[in-house]
C-alpha cells in the first residue's frame, strides 16, 4: 500500500473481495457488493436518496496519515496509515451523505459495525475517529466510550488521549486534558467514557459512541438508553467494534442478526438504511482448525504478523478445552457455548427426528411454572433398543407440550422470542389458554387425552406447585406411580447425568421442535463440592428450561420404577 491513503484503496480492497483475490467470507463479500451497487447507483440515478462525498472521505484520510500517530507497541510514533479494509469502512461512513431539501449535512450511516477477531487494528481506528468527530463535525459534540466495564471502555479513551498527546500543536491546542475527561477549549465538546451504570445515562445526547467489545454489554437498556437519547441529533454515528461473545441474548447480537439481513438483501425494515457492517467471521462448513480460513475474521492476519500471534494461541487451544473456547470466540468469531452449558453444542440437535413411534413404557414429567409463566409437560417413552455401536439397551423418545396464558404471551415474552412463541403456537408445541393465569384444567384435559392407549408408567412432578393438579392425576391414573420428585441436587444428580449421558450417545430421539431445541440451549449447570449437579438457565431472565427441567423429572422416576405384572409400576428400593 502507498504511504498516502486514496480512496483508490477501498475500491481496490472491494473488488478484490469480490472477485476472490482477497479470501473473505460471504457477509465481507456481501458488503462489498452493497458498497459496489451503492456507489454507482449514487453517479448514475438521480433520483438516488444519497450521494458520495469524495472530499469528506480525502479529508479523513488525510487527518490519518498527516496526523494520527501510533501509540502502542513497535510501531509508536510512526503515521497512521490505514489498511485497505479499514479505508473501505471508513469511505462507506464518510462519504455516503444523505440529499436532503434543506441541505443539512447528514451522514447515511448512523449504525455501524465492525465484527472482527482480536488484534486486527480497531482501538486506534475507533480512537482516530472519535478524535475527528470533536474536532471537524461541529460544536457541542459528546462522545462517549461505552462497554460493559469501565476498563474496557478506557481503552479506546486512552488511546485517544495518547493520539492527542502526538498530534501537532494546531490541533493538540484545541483539547483540554485533565485525569478523566478529554474537552475541547473552545465550544467544550468532549469524550468521556461509559460502562454499566444505566443511571448515567440519564440525560445524555450523544453524538458519537465508541461501543467497545459490545457484544458483552449484558444490559440491554444500556444501548437502548443511549439509541433514544440520539433523538434530537440529525449527525450521530454509533461505532460497534467486538468480538464474538458466548451469551447471544444481548441488544448487540439482534443488531448483527439485523446488519446480516441487510447484508444478504432480506431485511425490509424502513431503518435498514441507517446501518452498515464489516462482519468478519468463518462461514459455515469451515473448520476452525483450517488455518486458510482464520483470515475470514482476521483481516490482518498476514499485514501485521498476527499470524505467529494466532498460531501460539492455537497451540494452547489444540491442549485445553477453555483455550480452546477462547480461540473459537475471540479470534475466530464463533458464538460458542461457554463451558459450563449442560451440554456440548450440537448434541441435542443430532437426537432429532421426524418419526416418533411413541411406543414402551410411558414417564411423564412435569415442570409447572408460576401462574402466569410457563408450564412444560414431557413425555417420555422407554423402550428396548440398541445403542449406536449396536448394543441392547435402554432407548428414550420424548416429546414435550408448553403451556402459557395468551396475556403472558402478548405482555412478558420479550420482542426477540416473540416469533418462537408464536412459531411453537402455530406447531402445536405450544398451547395458549384464555385464562389470566395458567389453566391448570387444560393441562389436566391434555395430559389425559395424550395419555389414552399409551402404556403410562409414571408420572412426576414438583411438590412445590402441583398442588390440586397432583390429586386430580392420582385419582385418574389408578395403578400408575404419581408422585412429587424432590428438587434438590442430590436428588436429580443422577437423573441430569443420566439425561446427558442417553443424548450424547443418541439414545434419546426427539422432535427437535423450536421451543424444545431452545430449552435445552438455555441449559447452564452448577457443580458443588461433592459433585451433585443443578440444571440452571442463562443469565437473562426471559430464558427458559423448563422443557428441560421436566424431561429430567420423568428420567428420575423413569430409572427407579420396574413394570408391574400387567397395572403400572410399583417403585423400586
Amino acid at each position: 500500500m502507498s504511504k498516502t491513503n486514496t480512496i483508490e484503496d477501498g475500491l481496490t480492497y472491494a473488488r478484490d473481495v469480490i472477485s476472490g483475490e482477497i479470501v473473505a467470507c460471504e457477509l465481507i463479500k456481501q458488503a462489498c457488493k452493497r458498497f459496489k451497487n451503492d456507489y454507482e447507483r449514487s453517479i448514475d440515478d438521480p433520483d438516488c436518496p444519497y450521494y458520495f462525498d469524495e472530499e469528506q472521505v480525502n479529508h479523513w484520510l488525510h487527518f490519518c496519515n498527516e496526523h494520527v500517530k501510533h501509540v502502542e507497541s513497535e510501531a509508536t510514533g510512526q503515521p497512521f496509515y490505514l489498511e485497505g479494509f479499514q479505508v473501505f469502512l471508513t469511505m462507506n461512513l464518510y462519504g455516503f451523505i444523505n440529499k436532503r431539501k434543506d441541505d443539512l449535512f447528514v451522514r447515511r450511516f448512523k449504525y455501524v459495525t465492525l465484527f472482527i477477531g482480536r488484534k486486527n487494528g480497531k482501538t486506534l481506528l475507533a480512537a482516530a475517529m472519535t478524535l475527528y468527530h470533536l474536532l471537524y463535525d461541529g460544536e457541542g459534540l459528546k462522545a462517549y466510550a461505552v462497554a460493559n466495564t469501565e476498563t474496557q471502555a478506557n481503552l479506546v479513551w486512552a488511546v485517544a488521549r495518547k493520539i492527542i498527546y502526538r498530534l501537532p500543536d494546531s490541533l493538540k491546542n484545541k483539547f483540554k486534558l485533565d485525569a478523566t475527561k478529554i474537552e475541547m477549549i473552545e465550544d467544550l465538546s468532549n469524550f468521556n467514557t461509559l460502562s454499566g451504570n444505566i443511571k448515567a445515562l440519564d440525560g445524555l445526547n450523544p453524538s458519537f459512541c465508541v461501543m467497545d467489545e459490545v457484544a458483552g454489554i449484558k444490559k440491554r437498556e444500556q444501548l437502548d438508553l443511549i439509541f433514544s437519547a440520539q433523538g434530537g441529533r440529525a449527525n450521530y454515528i454509533n461505532l460497534m467494534i467486538t468480538t464474538a461473545y458466548t451469551n447471544k441474548g444481548t441488544r448487540f447480537f439482534e443488531i448483527l442478526e439485523l446488519t446480516k439481513r441487510i447484508l444478504s438483501g432480506e431485511a425490509t425494515e424502513e431503518t435498514a438504511d441507517a446501518y452498515f457492517g464489516m462482519i468478519y467471521e468463518l462461514d459455515e462448513g469451515d473448520e476452525w482448525t483450517d488455518r486458510d480460513v482464520w483470515i475470514k475474521a482476521n483481516p490482518l492476519i498476514y499485514a501485521t504478523g498476527n499470524q505467529n500471534y494466532l498460531l501460539t494461541d492455537y497451540e494452547l487451544a489444540i491442549t485445553s478445552a477453555e483455550s480452546e473456547l477462547q480461540f473459537k470466540v475471540k479470534h475466530l468469531n464463533l458464538w460458542e457455548k461457554p463451558l459450563n452449558s449442560w451440554l456440548r453444542h450440537g448434541d441435542f440437535e443430532a437426537c432429532e427426528t421426524e418419526d416418533l413411534k411413541r411406543t414402551g413404557e410411558l414417564h411423564i414429567g412435569i415442570d409447572l411454572g408460576g401462574s402466569r409463566d410457563l408450564t412444560a409437560v414431557a413425555y417420555l417413552y422407554s423402550y428396548d433398543g440398541k445403542d449406536i455401536n449396536g448394543h441392547i439397551t435402554k432407548n428414550f423418545e420424548l416429546e414435550v407440550k408448553f403451556y402459557l396464558p395468551a396475556a403472558s404471551m402478548s405482555k412478558n415474552v420479550p420482542g426477540r422470542y416473540l416469533q418462537l412463541y408464536q412459531s411453537a403456537v402455530k406447531t402445536g408445541e405450544l398451547v395458549l389458554s384464555e385464562t389470566e393465569t395458567t389453566d391448570y384444567d387444560q393441562v389436566f384435559d391434555q395430559i389425559v387425552e395424550y395419555a389414552k392407549d399409551k402404556n403410562v408408567a409414571s408420572i412426576s412432578y414438583d411438590a412445590y406447585k402441583a398442588g390440586e393438579l397432583s390429586t386430580r392425576l392420582q385419582k385418574h391414573f389408578v395403578g400408575v406411580s404419581v408422585g412429587a420428585v424432590s428438587q434438590s441436587m442430590l436428588s436429580l444428580t443422577a437423573a441430569v447425568r443420566r439425561t446427558e449421558e442417553i443424548i450424547i450417545n443418541q439414545q434419546l430421539v426427539h422432535t427437535g421442535t423450536g421451543m424444545l431445541l431452545w430449552n435445552f440451549a438455555n441449559c447452564f449447570f452448577y457443580q458443588d463440592s461433592n459433585d451433585n449437579i443443578k440444571i440452571i438457565k442463562g443469565e437473562e431472565p426471559e430464558l427458559k428450561i423448563d422443557g428441560a427441567i421436566a424431561t429430567i423429572i420423568s428420567m428420575s422416576v423413569a430409572m427407579t420404577v420396574k413394570k408391574s405384572s400387567g397395572l403400572g409400576v410399583v417403585l423400586t428400593k
